[in-house]
């Protein structure tokens, strides 16, 4: 129990440190000024939570179709419904995400907004790879 209470408690100190990560990456990346990111880190948390459960429930709608024993029709219909309706709610509230950037940051930021997850995500792995 001990290990596992370890093993969880390193997981989240590494959450946290990819947080602290992201956060330095976006500042430098977007060159916010502090009022700018008082501003710009709660939509950015905001949207990240929402994203982060919607992302969460999806997988869980596949994982629990991929082990169920007797796949139905009526089963597999039901999972493609809730996922485009998933994608769907992805889809708005990155628009919504990116509408209420806007109102922080000037147009070439909000629209740099849409490729710094993936540059962030691909520097990570960089970094961590040349660690090991």
């Amino acid at each position: 129990m001990c290990s596992v209470s370890i093993a969880k408690a390193q997981k989240g100190d590494s959450k946290e440190k990819i947080k602290q990560l992201r956060v330095a990456f976006y500042t430098e990346e977007l060159n916010l000024s502090v009022e700018e990111a008082q501003k710009f880190w709660p939509i950015f948390n905001k949207y990240s939570d929402q994203l982060e459960t919607l992302e969460r429930a999806m997988k869980e709608d596949h994982r629990r179709l991929k082990r169920s024993s007797e796949l139905t029709t009526e089963m597999v219909e039901e999972h493609i419904k809730n996922y485009s309706e998933m994608e769907a709610s992805v889809t708005l509230l990155k628009k919504e995400f990116h509408l209420e950037s806007s109102k922080v940051l000037d147009a070439k930021r909000t629209f740099l907004l849409t490729e710094l997850e993936k540059r962030f995500r691909k520097t990570l792995l960089r970094d961590f790879r040349g660690r090991q």
